[in-house]
């Protein structure tokens, strides 16, 4: 199943997004995020999703961050986490 990210990804909204990755952990569900919609992201959202990313590859489970939007690719080269937008 795949987590869609909202429009403004900001501190509650990075709140949502890791109890549902962390449920995908617990059931050893890939993390499959869909970024198209977000028009704006801070460095929580870009901080969960960071930790996603670690933590998947932890416990062996696949990451993948799917049609990264321009503003979460922007903000996301723009705190060098250019990593996050690579399986």
């Amino acid at each position: 199943m795949t987590i869609a990210l909202s429009r403004n990804v900001n501190g509650s909204e990075a709140v949502r997004i890791a109890t549902a990755l962390g449920e995908h952990v617990d059931r050893s569900q890939p993390l499959l995020m869909d970024g198209g919609e977000v028009d704006q992201i801070g460095m929580a959202g870009l901080q969960v999703l960071l930790a996603a990313k670690t933590t998947a590859a932890g416990v062996g489970l696949p990451f993948r961050l799917d049609n990264p939007s321009k503003p979460l690719s922007d903000m996301a080269t723009l705190a060098g986490l250019d990593d996050l937008l690579t399986s």
